[in-house]
């Protein structure tokens, strides 16, 4: 079987720098898995990747994410964002496609008015955040195929100065397709990864600690891993501001269009 991992980085360096750490995490524990790199650098020579393919940086990386996850070498393929790290062996995973077209872990929902935020539930009730687009594990098949050039289709038809971390991403379309049952039309076979296990998300690292699960994370999912907890958290916190600003922005769009 040809299994490998994939990560696609495009942008700024601190994008490269969290990749190298994940990846670095990944060898660590599963030597023997490929890795291979998609990126618009040209100088990245850490061995933690066994093949680098310098793609072009002309369009939003939210976009370039999709269109190069439809590219990858593998027949068996782990797809990882940047901002991870592998904590333990996940060989495994794998195993799940022997049934399976693609399988994906639920986003975790939670209060953002708390700082840190708050997790109220490991699995988000709106359907067009159900599914957490950061690690995703997909096999060479007809249905993968079909459903992956609807996701890049709809992808790139969205202005991508619009397209933001839970705004109009990568992530929403994929949700939207699901809720609309894209995949059944496709034929696709969809499975879910735990994700107190192959996806912990910042938010449920806090209550995983605090009922003693952190020894069963595999995959953990939150920026600037590589960096102190301090610095973690000053980052996080100079992020909301960001966020909350261009939400700001948003609705203020809104409201002026409606006048």
């Amino acid at each position: 079987m040809n299994k490998g991992i994939i990560y696609i980085v495009v942008g700024k360096l601190r994008y490269l720098e969290e990749c190298i750490f994940s990846a670095s995490s990944l060898k660590k524990h599963c030597p023997d898995i490929s890795v291979t790199l998609f990126t618009d650098k040209t100088d990245v020579k850490e061995k933690c990747f066994d093949e680098i393919k310098i793609i072009k940086n002309d369009i939003n990386p939210m976009k370039n994410k999709v269109k190069y996850m439809c590219d990858s070498p593998y027949e068996y393929t782990l797809f990882l964002d940047s901002d991870t790290e592998v904590k333990q062996p996940i060989d495994e995973m794998f195993e799940v496609l022997d049934k399976n077209d693609l399988a994906i872990a639920h986003s975790p929902q939670y209060d953002r008015s708390h700082f840190p935020a708050k997790l109220i539930s490991y699995a988000d009730t709106h359907p067009d955040n159900a599914y957490n687009t950061g690690v995703i594990l997909y096999k060479k098949s007809d249905a993968v195929e079909k459903f992956f050039t609807k996701w890049l289709e709809v992808v790139m038809l969205q202005d991508g100065n619009l397209m933001r971390a839970g705004y109009l991403c990568d992530q929403y379309y994929f949700n939207r397709l699901i809720t609309n049952k894209y995949h059944l039309e496709c034929g696709l076979k969809l499975g879910v990864l735990d994700n107190r296990v192959y996806n912990a998300r910042h938010p449920m690292i806090w209550h995983l600690q605090r009922i003693g699960e952190m020894g069963n994370i595999k995959i953990i999912h939150c920026h600037d891993l590589h960096r102190s907890f301090l610095m973690r958290q000053y980052l996080r916190l100079s992020q909301r501001i960001d966020r909350d600003s261009f939400f700001k922005a948003i609705r203020q769009m809104s409201a002026n269009s409606k006048k």
